[in-house]
C-alpha cells in the first residue's frame, strides 16, 4: 500500500501515540489545517491534553478498537507496538496506517520546507529560526519536538521563570514551513525539503543506525536530496565532532554554506562574550568571489560583495557556546532565504529558552536547581560548561544514562565530560523502553570518569531514594544542582525541594 498521503483536502486522522512532543506537534498543525483529529495514548502530560483539547483534538486515555471507527487514517507513533488494538482494527478496516515520517511528508509537500537536522541542537536551532522568520512578517508554520518560552526580555535571567508559553507547532499563512527533522529512526530520510541546515554529527542512534559510519551516511544522504541551498555547521562547540566529511563532499558548492568558529567557514561567530544571563558575539562572513555566494552581510549595506569580511553583532539571552553555534546556523539560513538583518536580530532576541534545556527549576534554602536534556557526551560537556559561568559555590551534577545500548557503546566518551563538576552524582540507567541488560548499568559511567581521574569528587546512587536522601544530606547554599538526562531525571528538582 503506498504511504503517499494528500493532506489538500479534509481528512479524519486519528494518532495512536498522541501524547509524545513530535506527535502531539503534528496533531495541532493537522487540526489547524482543517482536519479532523482524534488520538489516544497510556499517558500524557496536563499541558500536552490542554494544548490538544484547545485544538479541539478529541484525547482518549488508553488504546481501544472503537476509537478508530470514524478514521480514514491512522498514524501510529515509533513507541506504538505492532500489536495495538487499534492498529489491528484500522487494518482490518483497510484504513491506511502511516508512520509519524509519511504524515510529516504529507505536511511537507504543501509548502516550502526549511528542515533542521543534527544529532542535537535541532530543537534550539528551528524555533530561533522560526522566531526570526516571525519577526521578518514572513507567518511561517513549523513543527518542532520542543516547548519554547517567551517573555519580557529583560525580566529572562536564570534565577527566574517567566514568559507565556508558545506552541511548539504551528500552521499560518506564509509559504514557509520550519521542521525538526529526526534521524533518530531515519524520518528524515522521507522528506523532500526545499532548503536545509545540519547542526552536527555525532554517534547515537546506534540502536537503529548500527555504526557511525552509517549514521553519517544517512546524513549525507539526508543533505544530498536537498534542492535548494544546504547550511551545515562544520565546527561544534569541541571541533572533534565536526563533521568536515560532510562538508567537503559538497564545499565549494553555490548552494552550500558552512558555519562555525573557524576561518575556514562562510559564516564564523567571533569576539564571543559569554555569562550566565547570555551571550554577545559577532558574525563574520569569509566568502569570496569564487564560491559565488551573494548572500546579506551588512545592514548597511546588504550587497556588499561577499569577498569583503563585514561584522554583524548579535544578543542572545540565554548562555552558553553551544547556543551561539545554534544561533549562528539560524541566522546564516535566514541570511541565505533573504530576511531583513534587523528581523534575524529582533528574531534571535526573542528566543528566551527550550523547555529542558537549562532550565531554571526553582530554588530552595540558597540552592539553585537547573535542568538540562543533555545526554550525550558532548552535551554533558556543553551544559556544565554553561553552568561554570555562574557564581556558584559549587556545581553538583546529577547525570542519568540514558538508554542501556546508548551506555554500553558511548561510557568511555563520558570519561571526561563531567570535568567541570564539583561533585557528581551518578544513578542508574532510563531504560527509554529498552529491555535491561544485568551487564549494563550506570556504573559503567563511574568506572569511565575515575579511570581519567581517579580523584573525582563522584557518587553512585542507582534508586531515587537514595538519590534524594544524598542530596538532601549534601546540598548547602551557594549550590547549584544541574540534573542531566533524557528521563525521568527531570522530576528529582521537585522531588528534592518538597522533602525539604
Amino acid at each position: 500500500m503506498s504511504t503517499d498521503l494528500d493532506l489538500s483536502k479534509s481528512k479524519r486522522v486519528h494518532i495512536v501515540g498522541i501524547g509524545g512532543a513530535g506527535m502531539s506537534a503534528i496533531a495541532v498543525v493537522l487540526a489547524s489545517m482543517g482536519h479532523t483529529v482524534s488520538g489516544s495514548d497510556l499517558k500524557y502530560s496536563d499541558r500536552v491534553e490542554k494544548r490538544l483539547n484547545s485544538a479541539g483534538i478529541k484525547v482518549y486515555l488508553g488504546h481501544d478498537p472503537t476509537y478508530v471507527t470514524d478514521a480514514e487514517v491512522l498514524a501510529v507513533s515509533t513507541a506504538i507496538p505492532s500489536d495495538n488494538p487499534e492498529v489491528d482494527q484500522a487494518r482490518a478496516r483497510g484504513i491506511p496506517v502511516l508512520c509519524r515520517a509519511d504524515i510529516l511528508k504529507a505536511i511537507c509537500a504543501l509548502k516550502k520546507t526549511v528542515a533542521v537536522a543534527g544529532t542535537h541542537g535541532k530543537t534550539t536551532t528551528s524555533f530561533m529560526l522560526a522566531l526570526i522568520l516571525l519577526e521578518a512578517g514572513w507567518h511561517p508554520s513549523y513543527i518542532i519536538g520542543g516547548q519554547l518560552k517567551r517573555g519580557d526580555q529583560e525580566e529572562q535571567k536564570v534565577q527566574k521563570d517567566t514568559g507565556d508559553v508558545i506552541p511548539a507547532a504551528s500552521w499560518d499563512t506564509g509559504e514557509w514551513l520550519v521542521v525538526e527533522a529526526d534521524e533518530s529512526d531515519g524520518t528524515f530520510l522521507k522528506l523532500n525539503p526545499t532548503t536545509c541546515l545540519v547542526t552536527n554529527i555525532e554517534a547515537d542512534h546506534l540502536d537503529y543506525w548500527h555504526s557511525p559510519d552509517h549514521l553519517k551516511e544517512g546524513f549525507y544522504s539526508f543533505f544530498s536530496k536537498v534542492s535548494g541551498t544546504k547550511v551545515i555547521g562544520i565546527t561544534a562547540v569541541d571541533p572533534e565532532i565536526a563533521d568536515r566529511k560532510l562538508s567537503s563532499g559538497f564545499f565549494g558548492r553555490n548552494d552550500v554554506l558552512t558555519y562555525g568558529l573557524t576561518p575556514d567557514c562562510d559564516y564564523q561567530a567571533v569576539e564571543i562574550e559569554n555569562s550566565i544571563n547570555g551571550s554577545v558575539f559577532s558574525v563574520v562572513a569569509n566568502m569570496t568571489d569564487s564560491r559565488g555566494h551573494s548572500q546579506v552581510v551588512d545592514n548597511a549595506n546588504p550587497k556588499k560583495s561577499p569577498s569583503t569580511k563585514s561584522l554583524m553583532s548579535f544578543e542572545l539571552f540565554v548562555p552558553g557556546m553551544h547556543n551561539v553555534c545554534n544561533a549562528l546556523g539560524a541566522l546564516s539560513l535566514a541570511i541565505a532565504l533573504g530576511v531583513d538583518f534587523q528581523a534575524i536580530k529582533r528574531g534571535l532576541q526573542r528566543f528566551l529558552g527550550v523547555a529542558r534545556r537549562f532550565e531554571f527549576r526553582g530554588s530552595f534554602q540558597g540552592i539553585t536547581f537547573i535542568d538540562d536534556y543533555a545526554h550525550l557526551p558532548s552535551e554533558v560537556t556543553a551544559a556544565l560548561a554553561t553552568a561554570k559561568l555562574g557564581n556558584w559555590k559549587r556545581i553538583v551534577c546529577v547525570f542519568q544514562p540514558h538508554r542501556y545500548s546508548r551506555t554500553e557503546r558511548l561510557r568511555g566518551d563520558f570519561a571526561d565530560a563531567f570535568r567541570d563538576a564539583d561533585l557528581l552524582v551518578l544513578t542508574d540507567i532510563y531504560s527509554a523502553g529498552e529491555q535491561a541488560k544485568t551487564d549494563i548499568s550506570g556504573k559503567l559511567i563511574l568506572d569511565a570518569v575515575l579511570g581519567f581521574n581517579p580523584l573525582h569528587n563522584v557518587a553512585w546512587l542507582p534508586t531515587r531514594d537514595e538519590l534524594i536522601a544524598y542530596l538532601k544530606h549534601k546540598l548547602k547554599p551557594g549550590d547549584l544542582c544541574l540534573t542531566l538526562g533524557a528521563g525521568d531525571i527531570t522530576l528529582l528538582p521537585d522531588q528534592v525541594i518538597s522533602v525539604g
